[in-house]
């Protein structure tokens, strides 16, 4: 455990919670907390600044303020995260990937899928063992140095087989399947 997080992130849920009770309406406030967290933690901890809502100058007051209590909200939810997962500074992917929150837009390597898949206990035995041995094989398929067409034909047959599979699997091995070049 990381005792200089530990200490900093309960130390900001508190400002940050209180913070929300008293000013969640004055978006002059709200974007000194976003600002000040943001810049503390989006280079400390992975995908921290994940599916932000961006805030343009040019934006009108209201838009602004949605924003922001968006993005303010969302640093509450993500420390209360970390704080959950013992303060491990990659907690936030993995969290998402077993809460299947991040959808289509999973992105995750061949090490992280055989994470995953190794330590979901929710599957069989042989299940387990036919979803890394595909992910081997389409690993293989990736890294070859076939054309992406080649490639794309041999990978055919997975698309198939992954549409008989639960959601969470299917959106896993399909960011794989993107990974070919």
């Amino acid at each position: 455990m990381d005792f200089e997080l530990k200490y900093s992130v309960d130390e900001d849920l508190l400002i940050l919670k209180d913070g929300w009770k008293k000013f969640s309406h004055d978006s002059e406030k709200l974007e000194k907390l976003f600002n000040a967290m943001m810049f503390k933690y989006a280079d400390d901890i992975d995908d921290f600044s994940r599916d932000m809502e961006v805030i343009s100058p040019y934006d009108d007051f209201s838009k602004k303020a949605e924003a922001l209590r968006y993005n303010v909200s969302k640093i509450i939810e993500r420390l209360e995260i970390v704080k959950a997962w013992s303060y491990k500074k990659d907690c936030l992917r993995e969290h998402y990937l077993k809460e299947n929150v991040y959808g289509k837009a999973v992105k995750v390597d061949f090490y992280e899928a055989r994470r995953f898949f190794s330590e979901h206990n929710e599957i069989s035995n042989n299940e387990r063992n036919e979803i890394l041995t595909k992910i081997d094989e389409i690993e293989e398929i990736c890294i070859s140095v076939n054309t992406k067409k080649s490639k794309w034909n041999s990978l055919r047959p997975y698309i198939v087989w992954l549409s008989g599979k639960d959601v969470t699997t299917g959106l896993l091995i399909l960011s794989l399947i993107q990974r070919i070049n």
